[in-house]
């Protein structure tokens, strides 16, 4: 089991990688970093989208730990629920998966 010892919402100073999705975070975009130990210390650094993601799925899946494959196999498959076709090419299927999530279930464009 997973447990947080930090959080928090932070400003790039610097490009980073994003833990989930993988695409930058650019420098001066504002970011979540969080620290958790599960045997030893891991920090993740997150797009607040790809956050939000982890959120819902762990809320949904009632998961306390995550990975890119589980969440986006979870995204995928909350699409298909709703009758969203999912096809993808492998460069921009992370991208365009968050931008298809928000669009059905947080109503964002």
């Amino acid at each position: 089991m997973c447990t947080v010892i930090g959080y928090e919402k932070r400003k790039a100073r610097k490009q980073h990688r994003c833990d989930l999705c993988g695409e930058p975070i650019e420098k001066g975009e504002e970011y979540v970093r969080w620290c958790s130990v599960d045997g030893c210390i891991i920090e993740s650094k997150l797009h607040k989208d790809c956050e939000l993601l982890i959120s819902d799925y762990c809320g949904d899946t009632h998961e306390q730990e995550w990975s890119d494959d589980y969440v986006f196999d979870w995204v995928c498959q909350q699409l298909k629920e709703v009758g969203v076709h999912v096809a993808y090419d492998v460069r921009t299927f992370y991208k365009d998966l968050k931008e298809m999530y928000f669009k059905v279930f947080r109503n964002e464009n």
